[in-house]
């Protein structure tokens, strides 16, 4: 099987070996800590066995299982109203990847970012130069270390993937600037969150449209109940770019969980 996988990697283009490696090393990386993805897809077939309309992907081949059709396209992203378009574009259109990669390099470690989680983002091969500049403007809006976005960024094993961190950065950004300043990040449930400096606890989800499903309702009752068992938890909004369907409102309000609705798609 070694042999037969040598000769394989010698017939790609050097892109391709170093995406093929990357997976593989992010596989063994979290099947080594026990989060594999065998867990979740039994999840789905027995949804499915339950006859259970089935949570779809949201984050490609990192499967986030959150009860919702997966993301759409990236054409025209971009955060107007708070300024990290304007800033990407300028970028782009004034630097040298070089000088681009720096600035990059630099911004991170001022948030006090850990040197080699930034080497690695830079060096993803899912992450553009542009998407990297757009992740590290809006994770300068929000002002707190970035170690633990990054930790979770540079797992992407699709353009899907990288996709999906590129929108939640921008959320948390849209959030810490238009809501209250964020305090710290972390994982909830495998899911990247924050938390405000007034102890709301902010889920970003990046999705098309969400619907109800049992996977979604495990999830939400999980969330449900940080409220009550954390102290450090004084509430939970969830804030997503895409829509959610009457009966996820509707369900989200049972339980006392916001919602908000953000557009991340440059108005014409």
């Amino acid at each position: 099987m070694r042999l037969e996988r040598k000769e394989h990697a010698e017939s790609v283009s050097g892109d391709e070996q170093h995406r093929e490696s990357h997976a593989q090393l992010v596989c063994e990386r979290r099947a080594g800590r026990g989060i594999g993805f065998g867990d979740r897809r039994r999840d789905k077939e027995r949804d499915r066995g339950q006859k259970e309309q089935p949570g779809l992907q949201s984050g490609g081949g990192l499967a986030f299982d959150i009860g919702t059709l997966p993301v759409g396209g990236a054409a025209g992203i971009g955060l107007t109203i708070i300024g990290i378009e304007q800033t990407v574009d300028s970028l782009i259109n004034d630097s040298s990847p070089d000088s681009l990669r720096k600035w990059n390099e630099e911004n991170l470690l001022k948030l006090g970012a850990n040197r080699d989680l930034i080497i690695q983002f830079l060096n993803h091969p899912w992450y553009t130069l542009k998407q990297a500049t757009t992740v590290t403007a809006s994770l300068n809006k929000t002002e707190t270390n970035p170690d633990l976005f990054l930790e979770n960024a540079n797992k992407a094993l699709t353009e899907q993937d990288a996709r999906y961190f590129e929108q939640v950065a921008q959320l948390l950004a849209a959030y810490s600037q238009k809501v209250a300043p964020l305090q710290s990040l972390r994982l909830q449930d495998e899911l990247l969150c924050a938390v405000d400096r007034n102890g709301v606890l902010l889920v970003p989800v990046s999705l098309d449209y969400a619907i109800w499903t049992a996977a979604a309702a495990r999830r939400v009752d999980a969330l449900a109940g940080l409220a009550g068992s954390d102290s450090n938890i004084k509430s939970i909004q969830i804030w997503t770019d895409g829509k959610a369907s009457e009966r996820v409102k509707a369900e989200l309000g049972k339980r006392a969980l916001g919602y908000q609705s953000f557009s991340l798609i440059k108005a014409d």
